[in-house]
């Protein structure tokens, strides 16, 4: 497991997201392959193949080779990223509570939230209320 987690840039999160939404590890083929399919199909072979090596150097990944294949595994799951990079943020831009990120959010983005994300929102905290 990682020791501390930290941001992962944007590029390099879209491969994450490839290798997170996946149900099984994926191999470097299947990688470049939705990655260039779904996110940016500009970016070449080696630039793919760059972001995983730097993930892998990062803790992130982990592979495993079967043939001549390899296979790429978070080490994190994305729950567990978006927690800590979330708390994070919160503590280096000093919000000391979940009222202020809120009121941070109003306008227009808290504005267009439906009616399920409304009612989302409502179980949340009364999950935390009985808590």
């Amino acid at each position: 497991m990682l020791r501390s987690v930290l941001h992962i840039p944007d590029a390099e999160l879209h491969v994450m997201q490839v290798i997170w939404d996946a149900p099984v590890p994926l191999s470097t083929t299947q990688i470049i392959q939705t990655v260039q399919k779904e996110i940016n199909p500009a970016w070449k072979m080696s630039t793919i193949r760059t972001f995983l090596a730097r993930l892998i150097t990062k803790g992130y990944l982990t592979v495993e080779f079967d043939s001549k294949e390899r296979y790429y595994i978070a080490v994190i799951d994305e729950q567990a990223y978006l927690k800590s990079v979330t708390r994070k943020f919160l503590i280096q831009h000093r919000y000391d509570s979940l009222l202020e990120v809120f009121a941070l959010m109003r306008g227009e983005q808290l504005t267009q939230l439906t009616d399920d994300d409304l009612q989302q929102l409502k179980h949340l905290l009364s999950m935390l209320d009985d808590g």
